[in-house]
């Protein structure tokens, strides 16, 4: 209980300062791109699912073993979403997501028009989240030195990674234009570069990494609920169905 008391009169404390309501702001914007982005990612990612069984790459299935191979046996992501990727993913990937359609659009173009377009806005809040909350950090009264200096380094990484994720995508953009990528091994190692400081930026700012992490979880329990209640909808839709004729007869 003593834990949770600091913790809270530490909230407090940080949401009293000067910089609580942007950063109050920042979290709040920051939550609403995150689910907007998620929504239109998971558009994607269910077409993609229809064209190749198995389950859907991981973080680090091409970075080891055969690549060739998973891209084979598993589900074709996005490629900011891996650790690992190169110009023959990429041709993989344009291949899978032209084939595939989210409503009236191809997948590719959706994932290029939309994902990566709120992906920019959604790095520019985290960024800010991640930098308000240090800078309050840095500059209460309460932190001591050591704390201090560390919270300006999380801010640095802060930076860092909103540079290294909107850079990404606009870079992800340009290769992914006209539903061609560029065969050009350098364009293709720079995209995947800022992937990866993309990843270890947000890790070392640690309040980036946990803000994610929340939000991720949320979001599987969000769309589990969903799932569960369209489920038990249906069910309820074919028992009425059932006995409805019963009740008219």
């Amino acid at each position: 209980m003593e834990v949770l008391d600091r913790l809270r009169d530490l909230f407090d404390a940080m949401a009293a300062s000067l910089f609580g309501p942007w950063l109050g702001l920042a979290a709040l914007a920051t939550a609403v791109l995150f689910f907007i982005t998620a929504g239109a990612r998971e558009g994607v990612d269910k077409a993609l699912s229809l064209r190749q069984s198995g389950r859907p790459l991981r973080l680090f299935d091409l970075s080891h073993g055969d690549a060739g191979r998973a891209m084979a046996e598993k589900v074709a992501v996005a490629p900011e979403r891996l650790g690992t990727y190169d110009e023959e993913y990429l041709d993989h990937f344009v291949q899978q997501s032209e084939e595939a359609w989210v409503g009236s659009r191809k997948a590719l173009e959706a994932y290029r028009g939309t994902v990566l377009r709120w992906d920019i806005a959604f790095a520019l809040s985290m960024a800010a989240f991640i930098v308000l909350f240090w800078l309050d950090v840095a500059t209460a009264a309460w932190a001591p030195l050591w704390l201090a200096r560390l919270a300006i380094l999380a801010e640095c990484m802060g930076v860092l990674y909103g540079f290294a994720d909107i850079a990404e995508d606009v870079k992800l953009m340009a290769i992914l234009d006209d539903g061609r990528a560029i065969v050009d091994p350098a364009e293709v190692a720079a995209a995947n570069a800022l992937t990866r400081v993309k990843f270890t930026a947000r890790g070392l700012s640690v309040v980036g990494a946990l803000m994610f992490a929340v939000l991720t979880v949320a979001d599987r329990l969000l769309s589990g609920l969903f799932g569960v209640l369209a489920e038990v909808a249906q069910v309820v839709s074919r028992l009425f169905r059932r006995l409805a004729p019963a009740s008219t007869g």
